[in-house]
C-alpha cells in the first residue's frame, strides 16, 4: 500500500481535531471519505511517540495496520487479542509502552479488558472508536463501561453515530465532553435538545432533535466530510405493461 496523500479537506479536518481544547472529537465523516488515513494522521499528529488504540470492527484490522505502515513505515503495529502475542500487546498498553494497538471492539467490550482499562486508560495517549453507534444507547452495558476509560485524547467514528436515533447522541457525546453543557442525566439533556412526548405504553420518549443539526453544532469539535458522488444521472426505462396495469394506469 502506497503513502496517501491526504486532500485539503482531510487535511482540514486533521487540523481542527489535532488542536481541539477538549481533547476530543466526533468525525461523522461518510462512508469512503478517508476515516482511516484522516484517523492515523490525527493520532500520529496527537502522539507521535505515544501509547496510540484503535478499537474497530475485528473484519477492519487489516486495513488499519495496512494504512498506518503505508503512513509509518517504521510504525509498530500490534494487535491486541486473546493469543499469546495478542496478550503481550495488551500488558503493554496497559502499562503505557509506545506503539500502534489494535483491538477488537467484542475484545475491547468485555468486563476483564474494560476493568483493566478503566484503571490504566490515562496511559493510553490516544483511543480512536470506529462504529462509535455500537454504544449509542445511554443505558447499556458498553456505554458504561466506555465511560469509565478515559485516555489522553477522545475519538469517537461513526457516519450514524447515534445509530439513526437521536437519543443516541447523548451516550457518544457524553464519553467524549462528560460535563459538555453540564447534562448530568439523559433527561436533562433530552428537555434542552429533543422532542420529548408521552406514549401511553412506552412511557416518556425521545422523537426526535428539536432543532435538526443544532445539536451537532453546538459541540466543540463535530467533523464530517462528505463524499462527492458526482451529477445525478438520469436514466430512462420503457416498461411495458400488462392489461390489468395499463387499466389501473390510466385510471390515476
Amino acid at each position: 500500500m502506497e503513502r496517501i496523500t491526504l486532500d485539503p479537506e482531510q487535511l482540514e479536518a486533521v487540523e481542527r481535531m489535532a488542536n481541539e481544547p477538549t481533547r476530543a472529537a466526533l468525525n461523522a465523516s461518510q462512508y469512503g471519505t478517508g476515516k482511516t488515513v484522516v484517523t492515523v494522521e490525527l493520532a500520529q499528529r496527537i502522539a507521535p511517540e505515544g501509547t496510540k488504540l484503535i478499537v474497530a470492527p475485528l473484519h477492519t484490522k487489516y486495513s488499519w495496520k495496512g494504512t498506518i505502515i503505508a503512513q509509518y513505515p517504521d510504525a509498530d503495529v500490534r494487535f491486541v487479542n486473546s493469543l499469546k502475542a495478542g496478550k503481550q500487546a495488551f500488558e503493554d498498553l496497559k502499562n503505557g509502552v509506545p506503539g500502534w494497538y489494535i483491538m477488537g471492539r467484542e475484545y475491547f467490550g468485555t468486563k476483564r479488558v474494560s476493568e483493566v482499562l478503566a484503571k490504566t486508560g490515562h496511559r493510553i495517549d490516544f483511543l480512536g472508536y470506529d462504529e462509535c453507534q455500537r454504544w449509542a444507547n445511554h443505558r447499556s452495558e458498553s456505554f458504561k463501561r466506555i465511560r469509565r476509560i478515559k485516555p489522553g485524547y477522545r475519538l469517537a467514528m461513526s457516519a450514524t453515530p447515534g445509530a439513526n436515533k437521536f437519543s443516541g447522541m447523548y451516550a457518544i457525546t457524553q464519553w467524549l465532553w462528560p460535563k459538555f453543557e453540564g447534562h448530568a442525566s439523559f433527561w436533562a439533556w433530552a428537555k434542552d435538545w429533543a422532542v420529548v412526548e408521552e406514549d401511553y405504553f412506552a412511557g416518556t420518549v425521545v422523537k426526535g432533535e428539536k432543532e435538526p443539526g443544532a445539536f451537532v453544532q453546538s459541540l466543540p469539535c463535530y467533523v464530517r466530510l462528505e463524499k462527492d458522488f458526482g451529477e445525478p444521472v438520469e436514466v430512462e426505462l420503457e416498461v411495458e405493461l400488462s392489461p390489468k396495469e395499463r387499466k389501473i394506469y390510466d385510471s390515476i
